[in-house]
């Protein structure tokens, strides 16, 4: 490994622990933006060096399992889109037409947990398309929000 390699490499590493620390302390990203931007802002940096050091799709790929593998733990907090995810496929399971019926229907009172409480716009319908919705449920009927994040991953490295 090149020295310039080794020290982006370190660099990358170093956002990478540093944002998994930041969120597992602080529990929300968007409540301490600033050095998650920065720590974010580090981390593409590295890559950046990592691959212009010698390019290596090897590098960049294992930096990106590192990455989602110290993030997939942690709880959402940017987006509160999983959540909604998860419930419109919950309401599927159940039964219900997600296009439909909003998430504040009264018809889904008995479905709602602590996913339910997390939901941006119980007011509105789905917007998600059909297939979307389709993989929504097959994976709601298998888990909760940490499947969901562990599939996500496995999209994004395949």
């Amino acid at each position: 490994m090149t020295s310039r390699r080794a020290l982006f490499s370190a660099a990358a590493l170093l956002a990478y622990a540093g944002l998994a620390a930041l969120g597992a302390s602080a529990g929300s990203w968007a409540q301490h933006l600033a050095p998650f931007l920065a720590l974010y802002a580090l981390a593409w940096g590295a890559a950046l060096g990592i691959s212009r050091a010698q390019p290596s799709l090897t590098w960049l790929l294992l930096g990106a399992a590192v990455f989602r593998a110290l993030l997939a733990p942690l709880a959402p907090s940017l987006s509160s889109d999983l959540f909604r995810y998860v419930w419109e496929g919950r309401v599927q399971r159940a039964g219900f037409d997600p296009f439909v019926l909003p998430p504040a229907a009264p018809e889904l009172a008995p479905l709602r947990d602590a996913v339910w409480s997390q939901i941006n716009h119980p007011e509105a319908t789905a917007i998600y398309p059909p297939a979307a919705q389709l993989a929504c449920r097959a994976l709601a009927q298998a888990g909760g929000p940490r499947l969901f994040k562990l599939a996500f991953v496995a999209l994004d490295l395949g």
